[in-house]
């Protein structure tokens, strides 16, 4: 784990956003409402992934906002990168089990 403005940031999700000084990121920094708009727009994504995605890492140990907003947006990077999101959709699909698994295992690589 690294700490970045005082924030605990494991390695992986610090290499994946290494180019943005986290804690100057104006969308870390949004009401709940605005950040969850943020990333449906960015990555179209529903509520409900979001809100799993979000108390998934705060059940596993990431209590901070602002640590847990950066893991959400690296995880979603994650997938971005593995082209998860390359759908026509409106909004990505997991299928049953599969948003738990994949949270799993970016866990486990970073």
């Amino acid at each position: 784990m690294l700490l970045d403005y005082g924030l605990v940031v494991s390695k992986k999700v610090f290499r994946i956003k290494k180019r943005v000084a986290f804690a100057h990121c104006e969308y870390l920094h949004f009401p709940e409402v605005r950040f969850f708009q943020w990333c449906s727009e960015k990555y179209k994504i529903n509520k409900g992934v979001y809100h799993t995605i979000d108390e998934w890492f705060y059940s596993n140990g990431i209590n901070n906002i602002i640590s847990r907003r950066i893991h959400v947006i690296a995880y979603l990077e994650y997938l971005w990168e593995q082209e998860h999101f390359q759908t026509d959709n409106k909004y990505v699909k997991f299928g049953s089990g599969g948003l738990t698994r994949s949270l799993k295992q970016f866990l486990e690589e970073t």
